[in-house]
């Protein structure tokens, strides 16, 4: 049904070529890899596979991947549960490639305090150390 729906809108859209060929096209094009989301919902998915197949599925996870994939290109800061933290901190550095700050729930206090430099006028970002 989903591959029906695309193909529908690739039609309504003028997508070309025409047909499955032409979104198949799509879907393998650098066109589609741009999109942020796209791919870091695929490294999240594949980290949850290759990192943490011995956590206990929570239900939310789920919305907690489409939620970091939308968001983490454009944030300053996220704060996020341990396990997801773990994820997309520690173990697969995206906040590195994003320029983005990930606190976990314990780290509270390190958030206010890189909201308290902004205050003052100073820039936290700037120390995010790259590896």
């Amino acid at each position: 049904m989903t591959l029906g729906i695309h193909l529908t809108y690739w039609g309504r859209l003028g997508g070309e070529p025409k047909n499955i060929e032409g979104l198949r096209k799509f879907y393998q094009s650098q066109h589609l890899r741009s999109v942020p989301s796209i791919g870091i919902k695929a490294n999240l998915w594949a980290g949850f596979a290759v990192y943490l197949k011995n956590a206990k599925p929570k239900e939310s996870d789920n919305k907690d991947i489409e939620m970091i994939a939308t968001v983490l290109p454009y944030a300053d800061f996220l704060l996020l549960d341990k396990t997801m933290t773990e994820l997309v901190r520690d173990r697969l550095h995206l906040d590195e490639k994003y320029n983005t700050k990930i606190f976990k729930l314990s780290e509270f206090d390190k958030l206010l305090s890189d909201l308290r430099q902004i205050e003052r006028g100073e820039n936290p970002l700037l120390n995010i150390v790259r590896r």
